[in-house]
């Protein structure tokens, strides 16, 4: 009689010989789709930081009837025009998709995603917004100072309160989710709030006066389970002395950063806040200017009356220095392009240096809008806004 267990342990042997041959054919694959990708991804920021451009073509045009008073963004596949007076969103051929009226003294605005909140200043109203119009008119009883929104559809405030301001988060259906009170004479004020993406995180920058000198610090919050054990639920805190950190930011889900007067803190979190390095620089920083994955500093050399522009990565290394004589006004990073212009002069960099695009408008530049494709931007000059394609 046939030994049955044998012939089971054979059975199971050529079962497991062929699952694993099964296995590595199918790891063979998946590695072969990633590195088929990965030279795909290649190839891409190679060409794109080959590509140079001396031209542009002009793919669509919209006549301006703001007075030169709006402010233009880019809003997923559209553009807003905003005011004072209200918001009007438009498609890039110039089909006006919806509108929303408001009236706001001082105007400022935060955007995430597809989020919007816009705030009066010293008012008490904030608006929130999506792709499809207004959401909600948020009334927070108390003067806002600054807002700030996530991509998850949260939006937090800084309210003033004589000898208290707090900082309150709202969904955008203008529910509070959380307050905190800050005391003025003892915490200082918040200069500077963000708000992570998932908007379980806050980070503030605060400044005041002890025993007769500036104190200023970056404080963290976690609003998520990780911050309940946590007393107000704070999970970092970092005093920078005498010198005031006028901003924070969060550049992309994990990565803080806290620009001083002459030093620049990058920050990890995930849950609780690291510090990746301090930049500390030997001259007072005019403009910083930041993207997902890079942040840029001006200052100006008064010896040679030029403006030095540096650009560090997220681990805090240099990657791009240029002088320029050209008093630009306007600096943005979108991907890998660095993007600065004037009245008149624009000049487009790849982050390793290489010159991309560089162009007088004699029409002049009201904004020039970065938009997804590497050589796709919105131009705005006092008369029109247009969707132009460098060539």
């Amino acid at each position: 009689m046939a030994d049955i267990k044998q012939y089971r342990m054979e059975k199971n042997d050529g079962y497991e010989s062929r699952l694993q041959k099964h296995r590595a054919k199918v790891m063979k694959t998946i590695m072969a789709a990633i590195g088929v990708i990965f030279v795909i991804v290649i190839v891409i920021i190679i060409i794109n930081n080959k590509s140079t451009y001396s031209s542009y073509k002009v793919e669509n045009k919209i006549r301006r009837d703001d007075g030169g008073y709006a402010e233009y963004v880019p809003f997923g596949n559209e553009i807003l025009r905003c005011s004072k007076d209200g918001i009007a969103s438009h498609s890039y051929s110039g089909k006006t998709l919806w509108n929303s009226t408001y009236e706001v003294n001082e105007f400022t605005m935060s955007m995430s995603g597809n989020n919007l909140a816009v705030a009066d200043i010293g008012g008490s109203k904030i608006y929130t917004f999506n792709t499809n119009g207004m959401i909600e008119s948020i009334n927070t009883a108390l003067p806002v100072l600054q807002i700030s929104v996530s991509k998850a559809g949260y939006v937090a405030a800084v309210l003033e309160d004589k000898n208290v301001e707090y900082i309150n988060m709202y969904s955008m259906k203008g529910e509070k989710i959380y307050t905190i009170k800050k005391a003025i004479d003892i915490d200082g004020l918040p200069v500077s709030i963000s708000i992570s993406e998932d908007g379980e995180k806050l980070v503030a920058a605060f400044t005041g006066i002890k025993d007769g000198n500036i104190k200023s610090s970056v404080v963290f919050y976690n609003f998520n389970e990780v911050g309940q054990n946590e007393n107000e639920r704070v999970v970092g805190g970092f005093d920078y002395g005498s010198t005031i950190v006028g901003r924070v930011e969060f550049l992309n889900a994990t990565t803080v950063v806290a620009y001083g007067e002459n030093k620049v803190s990058l920050y990890h979190i995930n849950e609780y806040p690291e510090l990746i390095k301090d930049i500390e620089v030997d001259y007072n920083i005019d403009k910083v200017f930041s993207g997902e994955s890079y942040i840029g500093l001006v200052h100006r050399d008064k010896t040679e009356a030029k403006d030095i522009i540096e650009v560090y990565n997220t681990s805090g290394n240099k990657i791009f220095t240029k002088t320029s004589d050209k008093n630009y006004t306007h600096y943005k990073i979108a991907d890998s392009r660095i993007i600065m212009y004037n009245e008149k002069e624009c000049v487009i960099y790849s982050t390793n240096g290489k010159i991309k695009f560089e162009y007088t408008f004699q029409d002049g530049i009201s904004s020039f809008i970065p938009l997804d494709k590497d050589n796709e931007y919105i131009y705005i000059n006092k008369d029109y806004i247009r969707k132009i394609k460098l060539r």
